[in-house]
């Protein structure tokens, strides 16, 4: 296919309508026509970026994984749609899969083997209309959104909480902890605690899965009163959960995680067992910001790592 063909392609697409021809002709240059069989990755969450798509012909669908593991959909989209302008404006690395439902031909800009510092070194009116093309579809589904949202405010709340709450205990999810930790690092020490019963199953197995669910509860409610307003507590993933707390470094966040250990060691459970005598015992890992990571992401996993390293105590 030749540049010619791409120019009759972007001046059928609704992102280029208001384009004039010689600037249509000039991002043509810079434009490929990539085909995906039904099934085949467009791109894969971690990969480099550069690019956007916009479909020619097909359907493509963006995935990202669940707290289980699972994939869920994000967006999906058919001819005429546009994905990735953030991505490429940014050059962050993609944060999600993308996946040719159907046969797609998708019309990727700029094409393999180029980049956007070459348009915009040999066509910068063009690579400048680009840019403003591409602010203009983001920004109009900035509105869109707020729209829904302030149309439907209890659906909007809804939706919230399904994204962003753990529907047993009412805490946060890893969802909300992973976007709101790096915000909580800039104001100096930051203590990460992962908390995680170790006889949980015990109990399960003694007095049954209500039962169990019943002590994640009321774990849940110690642990959210202990942070009050100054720290924040998730439910991480299965029985985990994670304390956010800000101000403490290292050394106070070892203290803090033996005080919590007792803490939950003295937890009355006579209500859930019947009054038979049950304890509940904690391992924690624990990891401080800056002192043993450079951001969230690093401080997460090795909070978590903690967890299986030193059972008792947690320690680096």
């Amino acid at each position: 296919m030749n540049f010619s063909d791409h120019t009759n392609i972007l001046s059928g697409i609704s992102f280029f309508e208001c384009w004039d021809e010689q600037s249509r002709r000039a991002l043509a240059e810079f434009c490929s026509l990539d085909h995906f069989p039904a099934g085949s990755a467009v791109f894969r969450k971690g990969e480099g970026n550069g690019a956007f798509f916009i479909v020619n012909d097909g359907e493509v669908v963006i995935t990202r994984p669940t707290e289980t593991g699972q994939e869920r959909e994000a967006a999906r989209y058919i001819a005429g749609d546009s994905f990735g302008e953030l991505d490429m404006l940014t050059r962050n690395v993609r944060n999600a899969d993308a996946w040719a439902v159907l046969p797609s031909e998708l019309l990727r800009i700029p094409g393999r083997g180029r980049s956007l510092e070459d348009l915009l070194r040999t066509y910068p009116a063009a690579a400048a209309r680009l840019f403003d093309s591409c602010l203009r579809v983001m920004a109009g589904r900035i509105r869109r959104a707020d729209a829904v949202i302030a149309e439907n405010p209890l659906w909007a709340k809804q939706m919230r909480n399904q994204l962003y709450q753990d529907m047993l205990t009412g805490l946060f999810n890893a969802v909300f902890l992973r976007e709101q930790l790096p915000s909580l690092l800039k104001d100096g020490p930051v203590s990460l605690m992962m908390i995680k019963p170790d006889n949980l199953k015990t109990m399960n197995d003694q007095y049954g899965r209500e039962a169990g669910d019943e002590a994640m509860i009321l774990l849940a409610g110690t642990l959210k009163r202990l942070a009050a307003e100054t720290a924040m507590v998730c439910r991480f993933q299965g029985s985990a959960f994670a304390g956010v707390f800000p101000g403490v470094d290292k050394d106070a966040g070892y203290s803090m995680a033996e005080h919590i250990k007792d803490m939950v060691n003295n937890l009355d459970l006579s209500t859930i067992t019947s009054s038979a005598a049950f304890h509940l015992s904690v391992r924690i890992g624990s990891a401080a910001y800056p002192q043993d990571a450079g951001d969230a992401g690093e401080l997460i996993a090795l909070a978590h790592k903690m967890l299986s390293i030193d059972r008792n105590q947690g320690k680096v």
